[in-house]
């Protein structure tokens, strides 16, 4: 349990600092035994 808490506490300190957060997908790949999801978030950084 003390995990979950401690990942609770990771996501709220996170979406604090970023109320207003939003993901825009650019492109989904998917493999045979894999998915990546090409995104948009803070600050208009590109992730997967």
């Amino acid at each position: 349990m003390l995990l979950k808490s401690a990942l609770r506490n990771y996501f709220d300190r996170g979406l604090s600092a970023y109320a207003e957060l939003k993901f825009t997908t650019i492109e989904i790949l998917v493999g045979v035994n894999s998915l990546v999801i090409y995104y948009r978030s803070v600050k208009k950084f590109i992730s997967c």
